[in-house]
């Protein structure tokens, strides 16, 4: 049980991670509240980088069979529109 736990504890967060470097794209039109150092913040973690760690680590939890398939899906379509997001910004 505390396995399980642990596992929706990591996918919680990676869900969270993706989450705020989706934000990245162009926060300052999406969440137009946010004071400009976060929007500079956040725009300074929308890298390619970013999005390969973020996508080893759902594969790595996929391989070793931490994650549902209903959550590996979900997340893994929004890494793509990320990415689609990233090359449109040339990155």
């Amino acid at each position: 049980m505390k396995e399980q736990s642990d596992n929706d504890a990591k996918v919680g967060q990676l869900k969270k991670d993706i989450a705020e470097l989706s934000d990245g794209f162009t926060p300052e039109y999406h969440i137009p509240s946010l004071p400009s150092e976060e929007v500079q913040r956040l725009k300074a973690n929308f890298t390619r980088e970013r999005y390969n760690q973020l996508l080893s680590e759902l594969e790595q939890m996929k391989k070793e069979k931490k994650i549902s398939f209903t959550d590996y899906s979900d997340i893994r379509f929004r890494l793509n529109q990320i990415n689609g997001e990233l090359k449109d910004q040339g990155k």
